[in-house]
């Protein structure tokens, strides 16, 4: 099974989707309504979270689905798909702000900064959807034909030319691309562990919440 296909981003799309209902349904219609350690913010920042995380793998799965290498962090992911021709420069600015800040909700979530939540809150969701979109719109698409390596590791994808011939037919291709397979079933498990151990501490810090504040996240 290859790393993104259709079947898998109707189902991400999904549960994106229902998060960003929840965080527009606990956001107040002003900012300073936004307060710190709050039943309304918790459920924000924890439904902003998770769906800022599912985005993030997907990125991550469509780098390894499009033959674009192996991403050096969440923000590198955004960089390669734009040199890829994926996303303009514009939009992978943004998503790249929304993996720091999902970095920010992970490692310090008591520090929060409620103006940036809300901004992030009331902006990002238009982002993580256009983005959703895009990959709909190319996930069908041959992945063997596109490279997204140059020598700086930005720029312009170059085309692969397939080898044609009676030698290029008797290539070992099967292996490799068996090898593929597993490597990219390996990448996705690994994945959801560590996305399933970042958001048990994230829960964690809001338990920790809800027990001085006495309030409950849906």
């Amino acid at each position: 099974m290859s790393a993104l296909d259709l079947d898998i981003l109707a189902e991400k799309t999904q549960a994106v989707q229902r998060h960003l209902r929840r965080v527009a349904d606990r956001l107040p219609a002003d900012a300073s309504a936004l307060l710190p350690l709050s039943d309304a913010s918790d459920a924000v920042i924890l439904h902003l979270w998770q769906a800022t995380q599912i985005v993030i793998d997907l990125a991550l799965g469509a780098c390894i689905h499009f033959n674009l290498g192996t991403p050096s962090g969440y923000g590198d992911a955004f960089r390669r798909l734009e040199a890829a021709g994926f996303l303009d420069s514009a939009s992978s600015d943004r998503l790249v702000k929304a993996s720091g800040f999902r970095n920010t909700i992970a490692h310090a979530y008591e520090t929060l900064d409620m103006k940036r939540v809300y901004a992030a809150a009331t902006d990002g969701p238009r982002d993580l959807t256009t983005f959703l979109g895009m990959l709909r719109d190319r996930v069908g698409e041959d992945p063997a034909g596109i490279d997204g390596k140059t020598e700086a590791g930005r720029g312009a994808p170059r085309r692969r030319v397939r080898p044609s011939g009676p030698a290029s037919r008797r290539s070992s291709v099967r292996p490799v691309v068996l090898l593929r397979r597993l490597l990219r079933s390996l990448v996705e498990v690994v994945k959801s562990y560590v996305s399933q151990e970042k958001e048990r501490g994230i829960v964690k810090r809001l338990r920790r919440h809800q027990a001085i504040t006495g309030t409950a996240v849906p």
